[in-house]
């Protein structure tokens, strides 16, 4: 990411200062923008990170491709580095699809269809290079960084810092607010980029947990998914029913 994309995300975030929510606590000091600072910055975003066994939360959600766009709900629910379950629903709000993530499967009920499948995680390969588990998919809905490094080089300004890595066809650039919160990330590699960009957090969870985000897939043809969390609920213990009938 060169410094003026940099520029432009800055003014980006400054621009949804008013959509939202306002942080009554004090400000995390700044972090030191040198380079030697990489180790003491990945650990204080990993401990800004939200941590919980159960998460429970809904969302609208507005996918778009090279083809059509659709929105739906979706209900989801997540015990921590086990297992996320995903209930979705178009307009009229009759669950048509049912997602079961584990770590090692993806399995699927398709309510229309009546089918019953399940894949494992090279699935993605259609949509990225990038290797996507399922500690990707919990990062996405969290908003966590993706495939966070051990070490960047770091830059920054008064309201956000950035860390860029890059190897051979490889680049990683994450910015962060002087909370560590992520706001924005872009992945390339020789195939495909992948971006999530994180706004709106709630500062009545601890940290503040982003209630918008926008994922950016792009390969042979580009895909955005849009996700709008209207709540969450946090350690409420909660089945993962996955039969036909239910």
């Amino acid at each position: 990411m060169n410094k003026a994309l940099f520029l432009l995300i800055s003014l980006f975030i400054i621009s949804c200062k008013t959509s939202q929510v306002a942080t009554k606590t004090e400000a995390v000091p700044a972090p030191p923008v040198k380079s030697d600072a990489s180790v003491a910055v990945i650990d204080s975003i990993r401990h800004h990170q939200l941590q919980f066994e159960y998460l429970t939360g809904k969302a609208k959600v507005h996918v778009k491709n090279d083809k059509d766009e659709t929105d739906f709900t979706a209900n989801i629910r997540m015990r921590r580095d086990s297992a996320i379950w995903v209930s979705i629903s178009p307009a009229l709000g009759v669950e048509a699809v049912r997602l079961l993530m584990t770590i090692d499967s993806i399995r699927v009920i398709e309510r229309l269809s009546k089918k019953r499948y399940a894949k494992d995680y090279s699935f993605f390969k259609s949509y990225s290079s990038l290797p996507i588990t399922f500690f990707t998919m919990q990062d996405l809905i969290l908003g966590n960084p993706l495939f966070l490094k051990d070490h960047y080089e770091i830059t920054g300004n008064d309201s956000l810092v950035m860390l860029s890595a890059a190897a051979a066809n490889t680049s990683d650039s994450l910015v962060i607010n002087r909370r560590y919160l992520p706001v924005f990330q872009q992945i390339t590699d020789s195939a495909s980029m992948m971006s999530a960009a994180n706004g709106q957090f709630d500062i009545q969870y601890n940290p503040p947990f982003s209630l918008w985000r926008k994922i950016m897939l792009q390969q042979k043809g580009v895909m955005t998914i849009e996700i709008t969390f209207s709540r969450i609920k946090l350690n409420e213990p909660v089945k993962f029913p996955f039969r036909s009938e239910e």
